[in-house]
């Protein structure tokens, strides 16, 4: 009687199985990580010395009351980096987000180090004539990029005013050591 009911055991089971592999859905199936946690964003702090903070806080695109978005976390530390890059802080790091639960409330932090200002080294302008190569930067200037734009743009309008309407394009070279920036503006 014994190896009867474990015939029949199987059987029965191997009929269940059967019917319940029938049941499944077909088609492709695509698996995506599950959050740990859900919830709001409580605040979101940033940690480091004389950050200009109201330029990283406009960086952002999370704010408090929104829900945690990984992405977005992710953009705001990118946006954060740039934008101190771009005031001249070119060796600037920030950490990934750390994350700390309550409930279902997320306290985000950031490190934030904007590291040294960096300074413009030597400034060349190919391509121009004395008269048309009048620039707005020079050599021991902070290394802003809106600067360096503006500087580019001068060069392009004088060029226009005198009729010779060409591409002028700034080429950089960083010597991270030094905490300098080379500045080339080229005319095409």
């Amino acid at each position: 009687m014994g190896v009867k009911s474990l015939l029949v055991f199987v059987s029965v089971a191997a009929i269940g199985a059967y019917v319940a592999f029938q049941q499944l859905p077909s088609g492709e199936a695509r698996a995506t990580p599950a959050s740990l946690h859900e919830g709001t964003i409580a605040s979101i702090t940033l940690d480091g010395q004389n950050l200009p903070l109201a330029a990283l806080r406009g960086a952002l695109i999370s704010h408090p009351g929104d829900p945690l978005d990984q992405s977005a976390l992710a953009h705001d530390r990118a946006a954060m980096s740039e934008a101190l890059i771009a005031r001249g802080f070119l060796a600037a790091r920030v950490t990934p987000a750390v994350i700390t639960w309550a409930d279902d409330a997320a306290y985000i932090s950031y490190d934030v180090a904007q590291g040294p200002m960096f300074r413009i080294g030597k400034v060349t302008v190919t391509g121009a004539t004395a008269k048309d190569a009048v620039i707005t930067i020079s050599t021991g200037d902070d290394a802003i990029a809106s600067r360096i734009e503006s500087a580019r743009q001068t060069l392009a309008d004088n060029l226009g005013r005198h009729g010779n309407h060409q591409e002028v394009a700034v080429v950089s070279t960083v010597d991270r050591a030094n905490g300098v920036v080379d500045i080339a503006i080229e005319t095409r």
